[in-house]
C-alpha cells in the first residue's frame, strides 16, 4: 500500500514538472521565431542591396579585371 502511494505521489510530481517545462518553452520558441524573421529580413535587405550594386555596375565582375 505504501509503495502504491509513493508511486502515485512521484508520478504526480513528474507530471507537474513536465507541465511547467512545457510552459517555459513557449517564450523561447517565440523568441526563436522572432530571431528567424529578423535574420530573414537582414538577408533579403542584403540581397536587394547586392542586386542594386550589380545592376548599377559598381561591383567588379568575377574575373576581377576592369
Amino acid at each position: 500500500m505504501l509503495n502504491l502511494f509513493l508511486a502515485l505521489l512521484l508520478s504526480s510530481f513528474g507530471a507537474e514538472s513536465l507541465k511547467h517545462s512545457q510552459e517555459d518553452e513557449g517564450p523561447n520558441k517565440l523568441q526563436e521565431a522572432v530571431d528567424r524573421i529578423t535574420r530573414f529580413c537582414i538577408y533579403v535587405k542584403s540581397h536587394i542591396a547586392y542586386c542594386i550594386k550589380v545592376g548599377t555596375g559598381s561591383v567588379l565582375p568575377l574575373g576581377g579585371s576592369v
